[in-house]
């Protein structure tokens, strides 16, 4: 086992606030950046988000961030197997 990945999945509280360092490595995109992925609009997207059907987290009140592996599994759930003629 390398010394990097033994850290990779360490818990940290600090002040009686549990924080994964898996979660900390995530890397998160704005909506911009997933509306433009899927080729939606930002609104359409922002509302998909507040609605619940693709998880998101509000950062403050005009800021919303997604997970790359959320996006990957919502374009994933939505694939479709096309009959062959």
């Amino acid at each position: 086992m390398s010394l990097n990945s033994h850290y990779n999945h360490i818990k940290i509280t600090i002040m009686n606030l549990e924080i994964n360092t898996k979660t900390i490595n995530t890397r998160f995109l704005s909506v911009k950046e997933c509306s433009e992925i899927l080729g939606i609009s930002y609104n359409n997207l922002l509302l998909m988000v507040k609605c619940g059907d693709i998880p998101g987290f509000q950062f403050n009140p005009r800021s919303y961030r997604i997970k790359e592996s959320d996006l990957a599994n919502y374009i994933e759930s939505k694939r479709v197997q096309v009959a062959h003629l």
